[in-house]
This record gives C-alpha cells, structure tokens and sequence, in this order.
C-alpha cells in the first residue's frame, strides 16, 4: 500500500514496500506501463469504430446491420421530442415504449435536430466515446487495486473484449449503462479509501444518472447499497440509499403523471408470463452465452472469489466485510436479475459489466502469487479465449460498409416514399416506423399499451405479448412480419385470418445478408412460385389492405 497526497493506492500483495507513484512504475516497467493503457484505449475506439462500419449486432445480419431493431426504437422517440411531439411513439399516443430515458434524451438533443439520416451515426459515435469513459473509469479502478503491469494487463483484456465492441456499435444504451455503472463502482471505491466530500457529490452524480440511464438502473445503486451495508459502511450506505429513493421516486411519478404507470410499457410487455418457465429459458440462455460468448470465463472467475470468500467467512479465516468485493456482490445481482426477467432477447447485452468484473478481480487475484510473469501469461490466455467468439458468433463476419444490407432500413425507406400517410402494423417496431414515418402498431407490445398489459400464461423471452385479432380489429394499411410455407404471418396471423379481413400478401423481402434482389412485388405469381421465392430467402412478407394500388 501507498500513500501520496492522501491517496490510497493498493499494489497488490508484491508491493509491501512504500514508494511514490513514479518510483512504482520505474520500478515495474516504466514506461511501457505508463503508456500501454493509452495503447489500449486507441485500439478499443479503433476496433469499436472498425465493427461499427464492417460489423453487426446480431447474428441475424441483414436484420441489424446498422445497429439493433430497438435502438430506432429509442431515436423514434428521440425525434418526436425533438420535433415538439413529446416523448411518444406515435404523436398524441403516450406509451413509454423505451427502456432508456437518459439515452434518448442526449439523441434528441444532439440528433434529433439534424434529422432522420444521423440519428444511428450520432449514437454510434456517442456510444463510442461512452465506451471510451468506461474504460477511463476502468483504469481508474485498476490504478488503485493493481500494480503497473496488473494495470496493463488489465485494461489491455478489456480492450480485446469483442461484446464491448458489438455493444457499442448497436445503437442501444449499453455503453452508456457500462459507463455510468463503472462511475458508481469508482466513486464508491474512492470513498472506501479517502473519505472525500468531492467524491461523495460525484458518487451521487453518479446514481441519479444510472437511475436515469435504463428501466432497471436502479440496480446498481441497489447492489452498491447492500455491499456497502455489508461492510458496515452506515453513512455512505444512508447517501446510496437516500439518493436512490429521492431519484427514482421522482422519476416514478413523473411516469404516473405523464404516462400513467409506475414502470415502463417495455417491463409489463417483458417480464410476464410464470416465473419458473423465465428462469428456465434464462438458464438455457445463460449456458448457450457462457459457450458461444465464451462468458464462462468472467462467469467462472467471478463465482471462484466469490465463493473462497464466503467459504472464508464461514470458516471464520476472515470477515466477510473485509473480503466481499463490490464486484462480487454486483454480479450476483445482476444474475439474479437476470433469471427473474427471463434473460434477453439480445444474447449478452445486460451481462457485459460481468467483463471489467471479473477482469479487474481476476487480476488482482493473480497478482498475489509471487511468480513474475503470471499476469502476463494469464492474461493472454484470457485474451485468447475473449477473441476466439470471433470465430463461431455472426456478428464478427465483417464486410465492407457499403456491401451491408439491412431489410428493415430499406423496407421502412420504401414503405414511407411508396405509401405516405398510411398505417403499419408490424412485428420490427424500431427501423421500419423511424424510416418510414408511419403511425404504427407495435404487434409485439413494447410501445403499445393494450398489448403490454395482456395477462398470458406462456413465457416466450423478448416476445411474449401478441394478439392478431386485436391488430386485425385497428384495420393498419400495411401488416409486416415472418411469413411461413403455408402462407402464415407469425404471431397468429394465419392465412385465414387475414384475408378474411380483408388483407393480401403483396411483396415479399429478402432476408439474406447480401442478395441482390431485396424485394419483389407478388402481383401474379401463385402460391408455389412464392414458397420457391422462401427458400431463397424471400421469408418476410408485407400484407396491404385490399383495395391499394401495388404499381
């Protein structure tokens, strides 16, 4: 342990010597240790902004090229406000459709006067620069729990982490969570050692912006609360706790008045249907992610000091208090969480903090074997292991930029010049209304109340709340969604009941990553020449209301 200006900085278990901070690095590296965390983050922005333009967010490719469905979602709502409609999906309809409040006001700030064409582009540098911050904050943990070259090694495995740089190019609000999250974790470690006023009004920054920043980023400060508790930290405890009541109640009951509920339509839309099918699917999730996603390693590292520290407890070697990092505590309630939701449609989006965790608490625990070159090795067998996702997940399959496809992009584009001032009801709420600028019916729930708030009894993750005769019953122009062989619409819409309603199959769209041809207009062709056109790809449909011109 050192001490300069007050401040205490750990340097693991080899540095029982005091000396000066520079001392420290001549003594460990010099300057390669100094510069190689700026190294680091040159190439985390470059490899972000390289996926970004080369990348995708999804294995389904030509479904998120640019960015995620959702996050159109978010820039939908992003340039109503901008435009004076209010924070709405559809002008004069209020439905909280989003899950990212703080995200979507930045947009509408910086974006949404700029129009439609930015809005991705913005995010995706705005997330790019999250992601930076979050690896500042990261550093900044690191400085004061590792040596120089634990430091290095530290933030060189962040850098190399590839769902940081998926995350980032996904137009969502994940680095932006990561960001603020890590704030809270620096910030409190800072108190836990210096007791500063300054970090105290940071820390408390630092909680209403994770309030603010996602539907459940009242987590964080909740798990903060509870270690803090644990460690016998009353006072600090009182701050987390009284800032987190004062910033989510206010928050709660500006959503009483403006929209009507306590929690977001996206939480009544999701979180359904019985608890034990939730967990079930979150543990199937959770196993399919810890092999593809390779998150069984940050998985495994993090449940190993977990578990040695309150095995120690129990066996009374030392107090759970003075053992039980924050880290650990965060990512047991983020599991938790993550079984009661039933996972995420979105494959690691709400575990990637298990990433600086486990990084940052394995380090430190490598640290303490006094062999010389361990950091380095178990560092870049981490390394080795983060980067071989690249070789069996989808979204890494880079191409150039303007070889991308994306379908919702280029429907939502063709619906909107084609069709202006119709209705469409569809199962991709995000890009096909932001790109085509039409009054729109979520089929899936998130930005429609009635279909939120249905009671089921099944549970299916991301899409769980559906009603075909309820979207039939609105009469949209304009229906998309999945098309089966027999001519079936996903989501209940049979064949049957649309055409009974007076609906017909009018073009089909290609959902292939790079075709040629994107869409055909099904006018004359029977039902066999257009189950040949599915097996070439041709399996999202777009229904029209009798009686529209197809020309």
């Amino acid at each position: 342990m050192s001490v300069e200006g007050g401040v205490a900085s750990t340097a693991g278990a080899a540095a029982s010597v005091p000396v000066g901070r520079r001392d420290k690095y001549a003594a460990d590296g010099g300057r390669f240790h100094a510069m190689a965390p700026i190294l680091a983050l040159i190439v985390l922005a470059g490899l972000i902004l390289f996926h970004t333009l080369g990348g995708y967010s999804d294995p389904d490719q030509s479904g998120h090229a640019w960015g995620t469905d959702d996050a159109y979602i978010a820039y939908r709502y992003a340039q109503n406000l901008a435009d004076g409609e209010g924070l709405v999906f559809n002008p004069g309809e209020r439905v909280e459709g989003y899950s990212n409040l703080l995200y979507v006001l930045i947009l509408a700030a910086t974006a949404g006067t700029l129009g439609e064409d930015v809005m991705y582009p913005v995010s995706a540098l705005l997330n790019l620069l999250l992601a930076c911050l979050a690896f500042v904050g990261f550093y900044g943990l690191c400085r004061r729990r590792l040596t120089p070259s634990g430091v290095t090694a530290a933030t060189w495995l962040l850098a190399l982490v590839p769902a940081v740089w998926a995350w980032s190019s996904s137009g969502l609000e994940t680095m932006l969570v990561l960001a603020v999250s890590l704030a809270v974790w620096l910030e409190a470690d800072a108190l836990m050692k210096e007791k500063g006023r300054w970090h105290l009004v940071l820390l408390c920054g630092a909680i209403v912006l994770s309030v603010l920043s996602r539907a459940d980023g009242f987590l964080v400060p909740v798990f903060l609360t509870v270690w803090l508790l644990i460690r016998r930290q009353w006072r600090l405890a009182a701050w987390s706790g009284g800032i987190l009541l004062l910033s989510q109640g206010l928050l709660t009951a500006w959503r009483l008045v403006y929209y009507g509920w306590p929690l977001p339509n996206t939480y009544y839309a999701k979180v359904s249907g019985p608890l034990a099918e939730r967990m079930v699917e979150a543990a199937v999730q959770l196993a399919d992610l810890s092999v593809y996603q390779r998150l069984a390693l940050p998985l495994g590292v993090l449940l190993l000091l977990g578990g040695r520290a309150l095995l120690r407890a129990v066996r009374r070697e030392a107090s759970l208090a003075g053992h039980l990092g924050f880290e650990t505590v965060w990512a047991g309630g983020l599991l938790l969480y993550w079984f009661y939701v039933g996972g995420d449609v979105f494959l690691e989006r709400f575990l990637v903090p298990l990433f600086p965790m486990a990084i940052l608490a394995g380090v430190e625990w490598v640290e303490r074997f006094p062999v010389r070159s361990l950091v380095s090795l178990a560092a870049s067998l981490a390394a080795l292991v983060q980067l071989s996702m690249i070789s069996t997940d989808r979204r890494f399959d880079y191409m150039p930029a303007s070889r991308k496809y994306d379908r919702w992009i280029k429907l939502g584009n063709f619906l909107g010049e084609r069709y202006p001032g119709l209705s469409v009801a569809t199962d991709a709420a995000g890009k096909i209304p932001f790109h085509s600028g039409l009054k729109t019916i979520d089929m899936l729930g998130l930005a429609d109340e009635y279909l939120a708030h249905r009671e089921v009894s099944y549970f299916s993750v991301g899409h769980n709340k559906y009603d075909a005769d309820y979207v039939l019953g609105r009469r949209p122009d304009i229906i998309t969604s999945w098309i089966l062989p027999n001519r079936d619409l996903l989501w209940g819409l049979t064949k049957e009941k649309y055409v009974a309603a007076g609906y017909h199959l009018a073009f089909l769209v290609n959902v292939k990553s790079s075709p040629k041809i994107w869409v055909l207009n099904l006018r004359g062709m029977d039902g066999e020449s257009v189950v040949r056109l599915m097996d070439h790809g041709f399996q999202y449909a777009v229904l029209m209301r009798n009686g529209w011109d197809l020309e």
